[in-house]
């Protein structure tokens, strides 16, 4: 079974999953969100 996942999607699960870990995604996963969901960012800066 193939599921089709929308990069801002993803990009949205795995900064929850870092809140809920207690992890700074910007310092562990920061490259890999600006590529998935760069408009995003400026959302989460400003939250």
């Amino acid at each position: 079974m193939r599921v089709e996942v929308k990069p801002r999607e993803l990009a949205k699960a795995i900064r929850k999953a870092c809140s809920s870990l207690g992890l700074d995604e910007r310092d562990e996963i920061g490259e890999l969100l600006a590529e998935l969901d760069p408009v995003n960012e400026k959302e989460d800066e400003e939250a």
